[in-house]
């Protein structure tokens, strides 16, 4: 019975962390303007969370979309729903194992479709390189059109873009270098062969070489195809625009006509580019400190902590609770049954 009750905790203790860090997150943002944060944000109407609610779907939808364009064209079979499936477990495997889920869940998932773990890690290195390309190129086209909109704002903003700018540069080199650089590759392997080829260690570092040869191999294969990488780009670049655009809906929805359509996605952009310099638990923290920092010399405390509140349930919390949903969907199938938490130990 104990041990029921232990493996019942374990289960359930990091979504009681999460909750916990979260209504501590609340409370230090919001606790001096609650009052006015419930009555702004008790204005808006149910039709107005359906729009949220397919806005943030939508967005998601972008980035599957992307992902789809990478995959099919080297597994006919793969469809769009595989590739929304996938986006929704890199949604879990962030939230619920604290950013460090995400890869494994979904290399699992690939590797039951019939692709290899090497070349399904090479597809989602690809594919989050193509995203961070997508966020440095649509913000710069944003701050050389339209940076003039931010004169108004803290200096210190300014400053951090450059390292926001530098943070993602280093990350999309980092990210090339690993799947396309023939001496990294090399690297990596010569540190394989420190491994001593004594009982277990054998078998893992003969794995490990063979998923590495291949994922080197699928990188190199798909970053030939320039055509395909440009769509996937463009893809993203859509994701982006929907998701910059849903605090203006907020905005508008809570009766704030104060920031144009195109003055908020620069803002938005760009609290999106300084929380990737943030550290983050579960995906949250980062999000929500850039976004105050970006959007307050604009606006009152109250209105941008309920655009906040609105943007994160929309693009966080109900995306969080819909994977969920996938991930038990997912476990119940034939081909993932048995231990699906540690499939990954298997490839």
């Amino acid at each position: 019975m104990d041990g029921k009750r232990a493996e019942k905790l374990k289960k359930i203790g990091p979504f009681l962390f999460r909750c916990g860090f979260f209504c501590l997150l609340i409370w230090l943002i919001f606790h001096k303007d609650y009052k006015a944060i419930y009555e702004t944000i008790r204005t808006i109407r149910p039709v107005d969370c359906v729009i949220l609610f397919i806005l943030g779907n939508l967005y998601f939808g972008f980035g599957a979309a992307a992902f789809y364009i990478l995959v099919r064209k080297y597994h006919p079979e793969f469809t769009f729903q595989q590739a929304m499936k996938t986006v929704y477990l890199g949604i879990f495997g962030n939230a619920a194992a604290f950013s460090l889920g995400s890869v494994p869940l979904r290399t699992y998932y690939l590797h039951t479709l019939g692709i290899e773990a090497g070349e399904g890690i090479s597809f989602l290195n690809m594919d989050y390189m193509l995203h961070k390309l997508s966020v440095l190129f649509c913000n710069t086209l944003m701050l050389l059109f339209l940076g003039n909109r931010l004169d108004s704002g803290s200096e210190k903003m300014k400053q951090y873009l450059l390292i926001g700018y530098g943070f993602y540069t280093v990350v999309i080199l980092g990210l090339a270098g690993i799947v396309f650089s023939e001496f990294i590759y090399k690297r990596i392997c010569f540190l394989l062969f420190l491994v001593p080829d004594k009982g277990k260690w054998k078998k893992r570092k003969n794995i490990c070489r063979h998923h590495l040869k291949i994922m080197h191999q699928s990188g190199k294969r798909v970053g030939t195809d320039k055509r395909n990488m440009i769509k996937a780009i463009a893809f993203h670049g859509c994701k982006l625009f929907v998701m910059y655009a849903i605090p203006f809906a907020c905005l508008q929805f809570l009766g704030n006509h104060q920031i144009s359509f195109w003055k908020a996605e620069l803002l938005t952009g760009v609290s999106n580019l300084l929380s990737g310099v943030l550290p983050n638990v579960s995906g949250m923290g980062s999000a929500e400190v850039s976004f105050l920092f970006v959007y307050l010399p604009f606006m009152e405390d109250s209105m941008v902590s309920s655009i906040l509140i609105l943007y994160r349930v929309f693009t966080y919390f109900i995306p969080f609770f819909i994977s969920i949903f996938v991930f038990r969907t997912l476990r119940k199938q034939k081909k993932c049954k048995g231990d699906f938490y540690n499939g990954s130990k298997k490839i």
